[in-house]
C-alpha cells in the first residue's frame, strides 16, 4: 500500500507485518542482553544497541501506519491499542539496551546474576564445536531448525572471533565454531554431547559457572 504526497509516494507496510517483526527483534534483542551479562561479552552486548535502534525504527514506522491510516472514530480505538504496544515496545527496547550498556562500561556482574539467568526454563548456552561432532558439515538451513540442534534455536554463531547472526543456509559447520543457543536444560546439555563427539552416557556436564569462561574470548 502506497499513499501519495505530492510526486512522493510513501510505502506503507501493513501493521501486522511490523508487529511481527517487533516481536522477533524483541525476543531476539532480550536473548542477547541476558547473554551479554551471563558471558560478560561487549560484542553481544554492541549488538543490542543495533537491535535497540531497529525497534526504535520499527516503533516510528508503526506510528506512522497509525497516523496516515486515516481511521474512523471506531478504528481510531483500535489504533491508540497500536501505539500502545509501540510504546511499551519502546519501553522494553531502552531496558534491554541499560542490561548492554553494564558490560560495555564494565560494571561488575555479580556471580547469582549469571546462575539466576542459567536456572531459567529457558536458558542460554555457549556450545563448542569439536572435532567428530555430528554437527561438522552441517549447513546453515538445518541449523536454524531446533529439531537439528536437540530442542534448541541457534541465535548466532562464532568463528574466528567474529558473531554471525543471520547465518546463511550455504554455510557450513566447521570444528571450532561456538554456537550461541537457547533451549531447556536438558535439550542444551544433549547438544553439548552432539558438539563434542561424546555419546549422551559419557558426556559430563559443565557446571554454570564454568562455562563463563574465556570460551567467548
Amino acid at each position: 500500500m502506497g499513499y501519495g504526497i505530492g510526486k512522493m509516494e510513501i510505502e506503507i507496510r501493513s501493521v501486522k507485518e511490523i508487529l511481527l517483526e517487533m516481536k522477533e527483534t524483541s525476543e531476539f534483542a532480550l536473548s542477547l542482553a541476558y547473554a551479554s551479562l551471563m558471558y560478560n561479552d561487549e560484542e553481544l552486548a554492541n549488538e543490542v544497541f543495533s537491535l535497540e535502534y531497529e525497534l526504535d525504527s520499527l516503533t516510528h514506522e508503526l506510528f506512522k501506519v497509525a497516523i496516515m491510516s486515516g481511521a474512523s472514530r471506531r478504528e481510531a480505538e483500535a489504533l491508540a491499542g497500536l501505539l500502545d504496544i509501540g510504546r511499551a515496545v519502546d519501553e522494553v527496547s531502552d531496558a534491554m539496551a541499560d542490561l548492554a550498556r553494564l558490560v560495555v562500561k564494565r560494571f561488575p556482574i555479580h556471580p547469582s546474576i549469571s546462575w539466576m539467568l542459567y536456572r531459567a526454563d529457558e536458558v542460554i548456552g555457549l556450545v563448542r564445536v569439536e572435532e567428530g561432532s555430528s554437527l561438522i558439515s552441517m549447513s546453515g538451513e538445518m541449523v536454524r531448525d531446533p529439531v537439528n540442534l536437540a530442542g534448541c534455536e541457534v541465535l548466532a554463531l562464532k568463528r574466528g572471533g567474529k558473531w554471525i547472526y543471520n547465518i546463511p543456509e550455504e554455510l557450513e559447520i566447521e570444528r571450532g565454531d561456538i554456537l550461541l543457543v537457547e533451549g531447556p536444560m536438558e535439550s542444551l546439555e544433549t547438544l553439548r554431547a552432539l558438539a563434542s563427539g561424546s555419546e549422551r552416557e559419557d558426556y559430563v556436564p559443565r557446571a554454570p559457572l564454568e562455562e563463563m569462561s574465556d570460551e567467548v574470548r
